[in-house]
């Protein structure tokens, strides 16, 4: 083996061809314990042993069952782990029926609290935007606004809030300064409207 190392060159040899006989068959016969180092190395992640089936004949390395390239070693596995994204936790509120306060016969109570209700996930999205920042933040709002006789919501103020938190009454009052109510009062009519809230279990 020595003298064909040295005539020919180890990468001559293991470019060989692999016929019985050729100083390939030398190196990995099986007197060299070839198949020992073979199961040595059975498992071993990212690792081919060359025999002389796959290396002669047949494609040089990337294809099934051969040892890998240079190049796919460099590319394969390189410790791709999906640690998934990582999201904000969902924080939701509620607020509880509630009966408005009506001055007046021009404006069904009822009728307002329907109107009001079917707009309610609005005023829940003011509540949940700061219920983020104070996930136990619950009370009451109480907005007090006129209907004006073209339907609109006027003179809107917050008289009560025991959120302790300026940002929902604010909130609140640009979405109702946007409603037009389903009334056409002969004068303006005062409503006190209350938004009881607190974190969804």
């Amino acid at each position: 083996m020595q003298k064909a190392v040295a005539s020919k060159g180890l990468l001559k040899i293991l470019g060989s061809s692999g016929a019985k006989g050729s100083a390939f068959d030398d190196v990995l016969g099986n007197s060299t314990g070839g198949s020992d180092i073979a199961n040595a190395l059975n498992g071993a992640g990212g690792v081919g042993v060359a025999t002389a089936d796959s290396v002669g004949g047949g494609p040089k390395g990337g294809g099934a069952g051969q040892a890998a390239g240079i190049g796919e070693l460099g590319t394969s596995g390189g410790g791709n782990v999906n640690l998934g994204a990582k999201g904000d936790a969902a924080i939701r509120g509620r607020v509880a029926d509630a009966a408005p306060e009506v001055d007046s016969a021009d404006v069904d109570r009822e009728a307002l609290n329907r109107y009001v209700k079917a707009r309610k996930a609005a005023i829940v999205a003011c509540y949940e935007k700061e219920l983020k920042r104070n996930p136990s933040m619950k009370g009451k709002v109480v907005v007090r606004f006129s209907i004006s006789t073209s339907g609109r919501a006027t003179e809107i103020e917050i008289e009560e809030n025991s959120l302790g938190n300026d940002a929902v009454g604010a909130c609140i009052k640009s979405i109702i300064r946007t409603w037009v109510f389903p009334f056409k009062p002969e004068s303006d009519v005062p409503v006190a409207f209350p938004f009881v809230f607190s974190p969804a279990t």
